[in-house]
């Protein structure tokens, strides 16, 4: 908070407050019910604590806007409604309420006499009542995209909500002439990737589209951590997931991403990506050159687990998926908490045996590492490769692996480029 008010006086904007459900795992987004006396102290708790902060700078409360499932509740419960506002005319009575054009919380601040500022969500979807559609379910946004930047490659996925899932207006690839992730990064290997991102389309660029960018798994480390006690706050938990990370060869690693997950057992778990800082920089540059606004950095694995969540969730499991230069294994336990992961470049086309036997061998380490593990399904997704993915690893595993593709995902696309599943993957991220 008290960055983020320095940076907005230092650069004259208004301070608003976002308060939200305290539910970290699913950032305030997931289903959630309030009673009117715990919204009315969820206020005071942040709310307060931003005003105290903004009032040591010289600051004042510009607005109020509700967030993610406490913004829904308030809509469809009146007495939330009524304690919100309530509570607003009473401890920030000079503040501005936002609130969604025409909904029961705006209808509520106008009869106190309050400001109110209404707003509409040019990206998302509105059924016919004038709620939004859930994240959760088809055609919640209405336009979004994937980037995911290769070894020697740049592919891109432009989706637009279509029939109650997405149709694919643009799936495309743009080679490198200066192959990336490979030493320390060159002027050569960032000017052949702002080469690539020149084919992004024009109309795209500094827009509010939500963008999001995978990076190869082989050049990304992914851990979860299992710990006596979690950090408590977040500048500790990157703080010590910089540690983990550097012993286990992570030199000079950016971690962007670190998200404490449900407990197993008396054990706290932790997770992270983090990749080498040198490349994340020289990527995140040329994005900005271009116009390219990320909404999100992962790796593939990850989004490809977040794609089809639904279905890899029902029980543990395993997902192998193939990229042109390189592979990865995702496993996840019975709760679908990520516990294992690694990736290795590819030496060439047609090491699907040789993936097999190397998936076969560390999921077998896995499983055999604790009693309680268990893998109850191998999926795969390959793009054209997952025939001959899936034929390799059925060769050696006890019971046939699933075959998962873009229409597994509501996705109607020709998927002619060979980074097409994970440019797809990445643009169907929620």
């Amino acid at each position: 908070m008290e960055i983020c008010v320095r940076l907005a006086r230092q650069h004259g904007v208004r301070l608003g407050a976002h308060p939200g459900p305290w539910s970290r795992s699913d950032f305030g987004r997931g289903p959630a019910r309030f009673a009117p006396d715990e919204i009315e102290l969820l206020l005071l708790q942040q709310v307060g604590a931003l005003e105290c902060v903004a009032q040591a700078n010289g600051l004042r409360l510009h607005h109020i806007k509700l967030h993610g499932a406490l913004y829904h509740a308030s809509e469809e419960n009146e007495a939330l409604a009524r304690r919100y506002v309530t509570a607003v005319r009473r401890f920030w009575p000079h503040a501005k309420i936002y609130a969604r054009a025409g909904g029961r919380v705006a209808r509520v601040a106008r009869r106190a006499g309050l400001v109110l500022w209404e707003e509409a969500f040019a990206d998302r979807g509105y059924r016919d009542d004038g709620t939004l559609v859930p994240r959760t379910e088809p055609n919640a946004l209405l336009t979004q995209a994937g980037l995911v930047v290769g070894r020697d490659y740049v592919g891109f996925a432009h989706l637009v909500a279509a029939g109650g899932g997405w149709q694919a207006r643009v799936v495309s690839e743009e080679r490198l002439a200066t192959p990336l992730f490979s030493g320390a990064p060159s002027q050569q290997a960032s000017a052949a990737l702002d080469e690539a991102l020149k084919a992004f389309p024009a109309d795209l660029k500094r827009s509010y589209l939500p963008v999001h960018v995978s990076l190869p798994d082989a050049a990304v480390r992914v851990a979860t951590f299992e710990l006596d006690q979690m950090p408590k706050t977040r500048a500790a938990q990157l703080d010590l997931a910089r540690l983990r990370f550097g012993r286990l060869g992570v030199n000079g690693g950016h971690v962007f991403a670190c998200q404490p997950l449900a407990r197993d057992g008396d054990k706290h778990l932790l997770f992270g990506m983090a990749g080498e800082d040198a490349w994340q920089r020289l990527v995140g540059e040329a994005l900005s050159r271009a116009g390219i606004v990320a909404w999100s950095l992962s790796a593939n694995a990850c989004r490809q687990f977040n794609c089809y969540n639904e279905r890899l969730a029902r029980a543990s499991g395993a997902l192998v998926t193939l990229a042109p230069d390189y592979w990865a294994l995702w496993v996840w336990d019975a709760e679908a908490r990520p516990r294992y992961a690694r990736s290795q470049w590819r030496a060439s086309k047609g090491d699907h045996p040789e993936i097999a036997a190397e998936v076969e061998r560390l999921i077998l380490a896995y499983v055999q590492g604790d009693a309680r593990r268990t893998v109850t399904q191998v999926f795969v997704v390959a793009g054209d490769e997952t025939g001959a993915m899936a034929a390799a690893l059925d060769a050696r595993l006890r019971e046939p692996c699933a075959k998962l593709a873009p229409a597994d995902a509501g996705v109607q696309t020709p998927g002619a480029a060979a980074s097409a599943a994970l440019s797809l993957a990445a643009a169907l991220e929620r």
